[in-house]
Parts: structure tokens; C-alpha cells; sequence
């Protein structure tokens, strides 16, 4: 990913779904959704170029977030993390770690 471009990379690893030649992407915030108005050009040529197809167009899906779910301290991200990968609570135990750091 070129220098600089954290943030593009990070919307780009949002959900995409494709209907015909219309790409949507899901956001979650604002913020987001600014990085895509500033990309969409860009990305809208790059991608018509690359597939060759100039019908391609690009949209955004604004997604709702239960603030229940949000995930803010170490302890909440370790036990998020724990639930994908159980590993991480066998590892954590036999070395002894601190959640909490």
C-alpha cells in the first residue's frame, strides 16, 4: 500500500458487494465516508481500467452500529480476539500474561 494511504486501505477492507456493475462498499461513520468522496474518482478509474469495463460505478452502504458492540478497552479487544482465535486464552494463560497493560 503506498505511503500515506492507511485509511483508504482500511475502507477498502470493508464489506463490498457487487450488483451488475454497480460496487458498493459498507461504511460505518462520517469519516469514512469523506475518505471515499475524496477516493471515488480515483478508484472508479482505476477499477474501470483494470476490468476493463467503463459501466462501472461506485456507491456506499452506510452501516448502523450498535454501540454495545463497540470494542474500547485492551480487555474487551483481547476477549473480541479470543472468541476468533481461542489459541490467543491458551497462550495468554501459559505465558502468564496481563490483559490489562
Amino acid at each position: 500500500m503506498e505511503e500515506g494511504k492507511d485509511q483508504e486501505g482500511t475502507l477498502l477492507g470493508q464489506e463490498i458487494s457487487l450488483d451488475g456493475t454497480r460496487v458498493t462498499i459498507s461504511i460505518l461513520n462520517e469519516v469514512q465516508e469523506i475518505i471515499f468522496d475524496k477516493n471515488k474518482a480515483d478508484l472508479q478509474v482505476q477499477l474501470r481500467k483494470q476490468l476493463k469495463n467503463s459501466t462501472i460505478t461506485l456507491a456506499i452502504r452506510r452501516e448502523k452500529v450498535d454501540p454495545s458492540k463497540m470494542i474500547y478497552t485492551n480487555r474487551e479487544k483481547f476477549h473480541h480476539l479470543s472468541k476468533q482465535y481461542p489459541v490467543l486464552g491458551k497462550l495468554k494463560d501459559e505465558l502468564g500474561l496481563d490483559t490489562d497493560f
